[in-house]
């Protein structure tokens, strides 16, 4: 992403003459039209798109901004989600309120940490940030109110799942259900709420006695291929397991159809679970069981939390926990 400071040391000029003529103001401060050409045509070789973000926050007026700072999640349907949970607060709060979404990825990380930094706006929302990157935010002195989205944190305020309890709590039902060994298809990202579900399971796995095996690949194409590709691999590795556990329910499509091409039965050879609520999981062959998930709750949660810190000017730094939510379906044992 072109910045500024880009362009002004192409040109040569400082930081602030590239904002003035690019935000057309450029004969105002008396900038020279040779200068203001230079710029100009710096910026359209480097192809410098505005920062529309920044730019709205400047240009508000008494409706709270808030942003999203997003980073493409497991589940195709996980942005979709959110905005159907924003929308929700939007049609039922008395409150005016406006979220942009600023997508980012982990290689662009310390652009994000830098855009946080200097935000004047009135929230922000952090999703899907791995552990070493929420470690630093939280070294930070942010002027915006933050919201953790998705991850526990002491410093801000947040709205999470007990990711070990949700891992120990399928591994029990595994158990419950007859299952002694299980094969959970994990992520393979560094990501805190994903390592510590993972590590819930498998802990729990452990102490019931249970043979459990951790299965992760790199990720490649979409979230259904890669569940495929892990699940193929399980299926011939000559030790398959009675039940399978996916980090994200996408994993678990890709896995009924490995399952399907390769002659295994579900749930008679192996039993599966999906972790999410994709609205998906009950139309598959079969159905997919899963532990919920609940998405637009969740961002429902977090957008009261900052609309309670600009309305009621609220201080406190709160947390909400969200409980493990299982629904069976045709794909694990029934009782």
């Amino acid at each position: 992403m072109v910045k500024l400071t880009d362009i002004a040391q192409r040109a040569n000029v400082s930081v602030g003459t590239v904002s003035h003529v690019l935000g057309g103001k450029g004969d105002q401060r008396r900038i020279s039209k040779a200068t203001q050409e230079k710029v100009l045509q710096i910026a359209a070789e480097l192809n410098y798109q505005p920062n529309v973000f920044a730019k709205r926050l400047r240009d508000r007026h008494s409706v709270p901004v808030f942003t999203l700072f997003y980073k493409p999640g497991l589940s195709a349907t996980f942005l979709g989600e959110m905005v159907k949970g924003i929308q929700k607060v939007q049609l039922e709060t008395a409150h005016s309120f406006e979220v942009m979404v600023q997508p980012y990825v982990s290689e662009e990380f310390q652009w994000a940490k830098t855009a946080l930094g200097s935000t004047s706006g009135n929230g922000v929302i952090m999703c899907n940030t791995t552990i070493e990157e929420s470690r630093e935010l939280e070294s930070m002195s942010l002027r915006a109110p933050v919201v953790f989205f998705n991850r526990y944190s002491p410093k801000y305020s947040s709205v999470y799942s007990d990711f070990s309890k949700v891992g120990a709590q399928t591994a029990r039902l595994f158990f419950e259900k007859g299952y002694r060994n299980v094969a959970l298809v994990g992520t393979g990202q560094n990501i805190s709420n994903h390592v510590m579900r993972e590590k819930g399971f498998l802990a729990t796995c452990a102490k019931l006695g249970m043979s459990a095996r951790l299965w992760t690949g790199e990720p490649k194409g979409d979230s259904a291929s890669y569940g495929y590709r892990l699940t193929r691999e399980i299926l011939q590795s000559g030790a398959v397991p009675e039940g399978i556990f996916y980090s994200a329910d996408e994993f678990a499509m890709g896995g009924i159809r490995a399952c399907r091409e390769l002659g295994v039965s579900l749930p008679e050879a192996i039993g599966m679970m999906g972790y999410g609520s994709s609205h998906f999981n009950e139309y598959l062959t079969p159905s997919l069981s899963s532990v919920g998930f609940p998405i637009s709750n969740m961002i429902q949660d977090c957008v009261n939390l900052l609309l309670d810190k600009y309305y009621n000017n609220s201080q406190e730094c709160k947390s909400i926990r969200f409980q493990a939510d299982f629904t069976f379906r045709e794909s694990f044992r029934p009782d």
